[in-house]
C-alpha cells in the first residue's frame, strides 16, 4: 500500500477497533513510518492527527516513542493491553518466559491487514483478558 494511501485506508481498521472497545477503553498503536532514500513519510503522523481530527480519539502520549521492546511490554502489561506487534523481538521475550498480557502476533508476509483485523476481532471474542496473559495468537 502507498504511504499517501494509509490513513484513507485505516479509517476503517479505527472504526472496527472503536466497535469493540469499551467507552473507556483504549488501544496501543506501535507503528513506524516508512523510509525512502532517507526521507521518512509521514503517514504515522497523519495518522495521529486523523484519529483526533477525523475520528474523535482521544491521542495519549505513553512516552513509549523509541523505547525498548522491554519498555514497551511492562507498559502494556500494567495497562492489562495485548500487544498487536510484527515485531518478532515479542515473540523472544515470550519464548523466554517473560510474563505478558498477551500478543497477537502478525508475520509481516503472512496475511492482508483486512485479515489481520478480522483475526485480531476473533481472538477479542473467544479470549478474555485472562486468557490472554502469557498467550500469543496469531493473525
Amino acid at each position: 500500500m502507498a504511504p499517501d494511501d494509509y490513513v484513507v485506508w485505516y479509517r476503517e481498521v479505527a472504526a472496527s477497533i472503536a466497535s469493540v472497545l469499551a467507552g473507556d477503553g483504549s488501544y496501543f498503536l506501535n507503528i513506524k513510518e516508512h523510509a525512502e532514500d532517507g526521507q521518512r513519510h509521514l503517514y504515522v503522523k497523519d495518522l495521529f492527527v486523523a484519529h483526533v481530527r477525523q475520528w474523535g480519539w482521544r491521542f495519549v502520549d505513553a512516552g513509549l516513542l523509541g523505547c525498548e521492546d522491554g519498555d514497551q511490554r511492562s507498559f502494556a502489561v500494567k495497562a492489562g493491553r495485548v500487544v498487536v506487534t510484527k515485531d518478532a523481538d515479542f515473540l523472544r521475550l515470550h519464548a523466554q518466559g517473560v510474563p505478558h498480557a498477551g500478543i497477537a502476533y502478525r508475520h509481516s508476509q503472512s496475511r492482508g491487514k483486512g485479515e489481520a483485523l478480522r483475526r485480531l476481532l476473533l481472538i477479542h471474542d473467544a479470549f478474555s483478558p485472562e486468557d490472554m496473559k502469557n498467550r500469543v495468537e496469531d493473525l
